[in-house]
């Protein structure tokens, strides 16, 4: 009754101030939204991904259904700036979750259901921007983090990438132009880190040698007057053995042994003895250890091996006289190189043995089992 009085400029006043302080919170707030957006984005665009989280954070929570899609994304970008990837792909599921939950689903179903990326309902632009920003992210958490993660998390990692890198690539998506990555780059950095993780992993492995072997020695003899002269001995055989090896594609570490039956020369003409002898049989073990660097990882390696040696031989004695160092227990080492043939190696072994008058060579090649 009372507004039938009322003069309808009053009303239409009334109605004004009223629609005002109705929607003056939601327009102030908006203001409010508007300026922490504008403030956290000038410090994102200065390179402050820090501040620019920050200012993000004291007005919305990053986990809140109502927090703006414009933020999320904002602050999604500088958790990827910061490298903290795994923040930044906690967003991004987020929004692929929340603004297309539905076409999301429908997508993903289809993909299930025919095993593959083909005829998939059609996806927005926004959203197949998400699948590749977070395929991205998630192939790099991957190639920095994998080896160490636990096989269900990794797997899961490697697969939600290669499902969105194939979607992606069934919808001909390009990635923006400021993107340094493209989708093919998703799926083939997975398999380079694996082949890397491979390459790099050390194994455990049995090999078997043989080589023909050869020195130059010396031996002692002492004549019933007491006097010592110093005679040759030339020895050449085969020497079978093998050993245990740790190795990756750059590397190997190994432990080997190997025994010779050689036949040797002796003899010395001089005035004072005149001492000759051959085919003496003569023997040798050898057992040392060994590494090994593969360029490139290439199927050849060079290394170093340092062996300890006793070696005897059957020299005969003259009536009345003294042979020394029939037998003796040496170590020295040996320069190696090697070249891989599938389960086959050839080894080349030449190096110095303390109380040897020359170097001592192997020429041969290794099984490996």
């Amino acid at each position: 009754m009372v507004l039938k009085n009322i003069s309808p400029i009053v009303k239409y006043l009334i109605l004004f101030f009223g629609l005002l302080f109705m929607f003056s919170p939601k327009v102030e707030a908006q203001n409010k939204d508007r300026a922490i957006f504008n403030s956290a984005k000038k410090s994102f665009t200065a390179g402050k991904y820090e501040s620019a989280v920050m200012t993000l954070r004291r007005r919305y929570d990053f986990r809140d259904n109502s927090t703006p899609y414009g933020a999320l994304t904002l602050a999604a970008l500088s958790y990827e700036k910061m490298g903290k990837l795994k923040n930044a792909q906690h967003i991004y599921t987020f929004l692929i979750k929340r603004r297309f939950k539905n076409v999301n689903n429908e997508i993903i179903s289809a993909y299930k259901a025919s095993k593959g990326a083909d005829d998939l309902p059609e996806a927005p632009e926004k959203l197949l921007s998400y699948y590749f920003k977070r395929a991205d992210i998630l192939s790099r958490i991957y190639v920095r983090d994998g080896r160490y993660m636990p096989t269900k998390r990794k797997k899961l990692y490697r697969n939600t990438a290669v499902v969105y890198a194939e979607i992606l690539e069934s919808a001909d998506f390009e990635p923006e132009d400021d993107e340094e990555t493209e989708v093919d780059d998703i799926i083939t950095r997975i398999e380079n880190a694996e082949k890397n993780w491979e390459m790099e992993s050390y194994k455990w492995g049995w090999f078997g040698s043989l080589h023909y072997l050869t020195w130059r020695d010396k031996l002692k003899i002492t004549t019933p007057t007491g006097t010592s002269v110093d005679i040759r001995s030339t020895a050449e055989g085969w020497c079978a053995g093998g050993g245990l090896k740790y190795e990756n594609s750059w590397w190997q570490w190994n432990i080997n042994a190997c025994y010779a039956a050689m036949n040797a020369t002796v003899g010395n003409d001089s005035q004072v003895v005149n001492y000759f002898q051959k085919n003496v049989p003569a023997s040798a073990f050898f057992m040392g250890v060994g590494g090994f660097w593969k360029p490139s990882a290439m199927d050849a390696a060079i290394g170093i091996n340092l062996p300890f040696m006793f070696r005897s031989g059957d020299y005969t004695e003259p009536a009345g006289y003294q042979l020394d160092n029939t037998s003796t227990l040496s170590y020295g080492y040996l320069v190696e190189a090697q070249w891989n043939w599938s389960k086959f190696t050839y080894s080349m072994k030449f190096g110095k043995i303390n109380k040897f008058s020359s170097s001592m060579l192997f020429i041969g090649g290794l099984y490996n089992f």
